[in-house]
């Protein structure tokens, strides 16, 4: 299917676009003087508010020209291998899942000295809300970090208009990521997944959705590592699953479900974070092809999420258990060409997740 613009000039023009925004944001109010002694927020440390931070990390698609005969094989030429970022590198992204009260959210930095003062002079509003649970996403950039290392992000609440000494706070979150490995997992269809376990680990999430295809390169978009796929999608199942100090993982927060129709194909990421808030591990997926507006030009890229479809199964309480290894299959890489970030993490880890109803 050919699209109507081509998605890698439309990054260029988004990266001219962030070029400018980052002028704009140097005119925004500086902090001047920080309380070295303000270490962490005024508020409530809650375990039903989690935040991720990450660096803008590249993602890459590689550029061929199709040969004869029709269709992507081994006789196509690679013209490029394209470097691409959701937003900027250097830009530092942040997400927060909030099962509180608090309707915005109030976003603080450390800086130079040490101490914490607000990153931004507004709070921000939720990007999404999950039904039935009421739970919030949340989530921010930062496009001019301070000097401030390793860099550091507190999210605290705002309920009924005010911050209080009650006020739910996230954890401080960092945001580095030298790599990111490939986090891989697979439902079958009586709703048990499995996913390999990554060391250091303390959260995994886990999305399950359908595409909604509203723009012909938001698959590509939704491609680039982040805990959460943003762009054009559905979800029916949202949860993270936190970790005992050895690793094993505990009950499931399910923040959303929507049963999933038996036989249809779903798409599924899922995540690791570990107790500093930092992304560890994504699924980097299978290898897609996407024909470009140039005639006989298509991409390759990894998708950041694999297929998914259930059966028809009876409404079962969540149940986890450790595999061996061996219980998760070897998958072939389709393209060496994609670099992407790689682990054998050793452990595979199952949990029955709440998928379906009577």
């Amino acid at each position: 299917m050919n699209g109507s613009r081509s998605p890698l000039r439309r990054i260029a023009a988004l990266a001219a676009l962030a070029v400018a925004m980052v002028a704009i944001v140097g005119c925004a109010r500086k902090v001047t003087t920080v309380n070295s002694s303000f270490t962490f927020p005024e508020g409530t440390r809650t375990d039903r508010v989690q935040q991720f931070a990450y660096p803008d990390i590249p993602f890459y698609a590689a550029e061929f020209l199709d040969r004869s005969p029709l269709g992507v094989g081994g006789e196509d030429t690679l013209l490029t291998l394209w470097r691409l970022y959701d937003e900027g590198a250097g830009i530092l992204h942040g997400m927060i899942f909030d099962g509180t009260a608090a309707s915005t959210y109030q976003i603080l930095r450390r800086e130079s000295g040490g101490g914490y003062a607000p990153m931004m002079d507004y709070n921000i509003d939720p990007v999404q809300r999950f039904q039935p649970a009421g739970w919030k996403l949340f989530s921010w950039m930062d496009h001019r970090p301070s000097s401030f290392s390793p860099p550091t992000y507190v999210g605290r609440g705002v309920v009924s208009g005010h911050i209080t000494p009650w006020s739910p706070v996230t954890n401080a979150a960092v945001a580095t990521a030298d790599t990111i490995a490939d986090l891989d997992a697979a439902l079958d269809t009586t709703g048990t997944l499995r996913w390999a376990s990554v060391p250091g680990a303390t959260h995994y999430f886990v999305q399950i959705y359908k595409a909604i295809r509203s723009d012909p390169y938001s698959a590509l978009y939704n491609s680039a590592p982040s805990p959460f796929a943003t762009q054009d999608h559905k979800d029916a199942l949202d949860a993270w699953i936190p970790c005992a100090a050895d690793g094993t993982p505990l009950t499931p927060v399910v923040l959303q479900w929507i049963p999933m129709i038996p036989y249809q194909s779903y798409l599924m990421r899922m995540s690791a974070e570990d107790a500093e808030g930092r992304l560890l591990a994504y699924t980097y997926g299978y290898v897609n092809a996407m024909n470009l507006e140039e005639p006989g030009h298509y991409i390759l890229y990894w998708t950041g999420c694999n297929t998914c479809m259930v059966g028809v199964s009876a409404y079962q309480q969540p149940q986890m258990r450790m595999v061996p290894a061996s219980a998760m299959p070897r998958r072939a890489v389709a393209a060496s060409v994609l670099p992407r970030g790689r682990a054998d993490h050793g452990v595979t880890t199952t949990v029955r997740l709440l998928l379906s109803r009577p």
